[in-house]
């Protein structure tokens, strides 16, 4: 990934697990720099915005060695060792009651954020429509 900036380069480098001074000495700036470039909120959310991307990219990878895994563990129950078709059964059961609890957990949190979300909405309009109906 091209980095322009020294800002941006030392933002990148921290978000990627680099120390500061790793960090500092890397894109050729001091540490003092670097240290007053932390607390600042701008560079913050530039350090969180490149570390949610890096996570975003590993989740799709993740994602698609899953398939790929669950694809595997599915003809494993065909192999002619029964101690490998057991091992596979376990871990398909154990993994797959994980991922449905999982997927139930956040169907429920979408539905409790987007409830809340209306909730606010009302209370933000209330108050205008009692203006308008006295009104």
């Amino acid at each position: 990934m091209a980095i322009n900036g020294r800002f941006e380069q030392v933002a990148f480098l921290l978000a990627s697990g680099s120390t500061q001074e790793e960090a500092a000495r890397k894109a050729r700036v001091g540490i003092r720099t670097v240290t007053r470039w932390v607390h600042d909120a701008g560079f913050q959310k530039k350090v969180s915005d490149y570390r949610a991307g890096m996570v975003e990219r590993a989740t799709g990878i993740m994602a698609d060695a899953m398939s790929a895994a669950a694809g595997k563990l599915k003809k494993l129950l065909d192999a002619k060792s029964e101690q490998v078709q057991l091992a596979a059964a376990k871990a398909i059961q154990e993994n797959g009651a994980r991922l449905l609890e999982n997927h139930d957990f956040e169907k429920r949190l979408a539905k409790l954020e987007a409830n809340a979300d209306e909730s606010e909405l009302a209370a933000a309009t209330a108050p205008r429509l009692r203006e308008a109906m006295a009104g």
